[in-house]
């Protein structure tokens, strides 16, 4: 006689729910913080119009009850995350063309391996302006689909995993932190350096090792505070800066031509 035993194993199925919001402003605090929200309240019951329901208090009063609210996100948020500490310790006075780049609204492209790493470097480079109140000029994670766009982009921090795609034609300023790189690939004559650009630099290392992101912040908004003085000097009866203006300026040629260009790039200059 022959026995035989029959098991029925059951299986455990795990269900994984995403939630992809898509979003002109670039705030990754902020819509993590709006994801999570939208995706909780799915999760509690499981169905459309909870979720609908949420999202028309959303697009109504630009909040959700008393659980988020767009208004309760700052600019001191919108720095949270940014590792300056990181782009002083790899390019050191080098991190001054990055600088450079963000005050004149130039093109950078940043290389990392990790999607995450790369994000996080966006971050902290479009951070480099002290008085931008977005960070709308960030494009993360470009693919091969997307990179065409960019030709379009007059100013950009875009974020790259794969450094063979890279536009080179189009970019500024090439990032790749994780080997210590940062090249000047377009517009060189607007990089030039004076005694300014020392001092920022000079003055960012050492902000960065005594301390927070926002004394880095804090300190840059001095040094920009500085040439925005120099400019409110070289304005005409319309308030414009005059390239004739800047050249009786006691500055060194460098400096000069980086004034002017500021001024063009924010819209001041004539």
């Amino acid at each position: 006689t022959t026995s035989t035993t029959t098991t029925t194993a059951s299986k455990l199925t795990t269900v994984r729910t995403s939630l992809v919001l898509l979003h002109k402003e670039y705030f990754p605090r902020k819509y993590k913080d709006l994801c999570t929200l939208l995706l909780d309240e799915y999760m509690q019951e499981r169905s459309g119009p909870s979720l609908v329901q949420a999202c028309i208090q959303l697009t109504v009063r630009n909040k959700i009850g008393k659980q988020w609210a767009a208004s309760a996100y700052s600019h001191d948020n919108l720095i949270e995350g940014v590792n300056f500490n990181e782009l002083a310790d790899k390019l050191e006075i080098r991190f001054i063309m990055l600088f450079t780049a963000m005050l004149l609204k130039k093109r950078v492209a940043v290389v990392a391996s990790d999607p995450s790493d790369a994000l996080t470097l966006c971050s902290t480079i479009a951070s480099l302006d002290p008085k931008a109140t977005h960070h709308n000029f960030v494009v993360p994670l470009v693919n091969e689909q997307t990179v065409s766009s960019l030709q379009s982009v007059s100013h950009f921090v875009a974020a790259f995993v794969d450094s063979a795609i890279v536009p080179k034609n189009v970019v500024d300023v090439f990032v790749d932190l994780e080997h210590g790189d940062i090249q000047v690939l377009n517009n060189e004559d607007q990089f030039g350096l004076g005694k300014y650009h020392k001092d920022v630099a000079t003055s960012f290392i050492e902000a960065c090792k005594s301390g927070t992101a926002a004394d880095v912040i804090a300190m840059l908004l001095e040094k920009v505070a500085m040439l925005d003085s120099v400019l409110e000097t070289c304005t005409d009866e319309s308030g414009k800066v005059t390239q004739e203006a800047i050249q009786g300026q006691k500055m060194g040629k460098a400096m000069k031509l980086f004034c002017y260009n500021y001024a063009l790039a924010n819209g001041l200059a004539v």
